[in-house]
C-alpha cells in the first residue's frame, strides 16, 4: 500500500513540474503584441540605454551612481563605502547630487 502511494504522489508531482503541463495550444496566433509585451520591450532597452551609459563612466563615477540611485545611498553613506569624502561624491559628473544628505531617490 505505502509503495503504491509513493508511486501516485511521485507521479503526480512529476506531472505539475513540467512547463508544458500548463501550455494549450491554439490554432490562432494574435495580430499585434499585447501591452504587457510591449512594455516588456521599453523596458529592456531602457535598460540596455542605462547600462551603455554606465559602461561609458569612469569605474569610481559608475559606483557612485549605483550606490546612490540604484542602492539608494546617502552621500555620506556612499561616500563612506568608497572610502572618500562627500565632496567628492557630490561633484561626481552626473551626480546631481548638490545638497541632499537624506536617503531619497532622485
Amino acid at each position: 500500500m505505502a509503495y503504491a502511494q509513493t508511486t501516485l504522489t511521485r507521479t503526480f508531482i512529476s506531472a505539475r513540474r513540467r512547463r508544458s503541463s500548463g501550455e494549450v495550444p491554439r490554432s490562432d496566433l494574435p495580430d499585434s503584441a499585447d501591452t504587457a509585451t510591449s512594455e516588456a520591450v521599453a523596458l529592456s532597452e531602457t535598460r540596455l540605454a542605462i547600462l551603455e551609459a554606465l559602461a561609458g563612466l569612469r569605474p569610481a563615477d559608475r559606483a557612485v551612481l549605483v550606490l546612490r540611485y540604484l542602492e539608494d545611498l546617502s552621500v555620506e553613506e556612499t561616500a563612506q563605502r568608497m572610502g572618500t569624502s562627500s565632496g567628492a561624491v557630490r561633484t561626481t559628473p552626473g551626480c546631481r547630487c548638490g545638497g541632499r544628505t537624506g536617503s531619497s531617490t532622485g
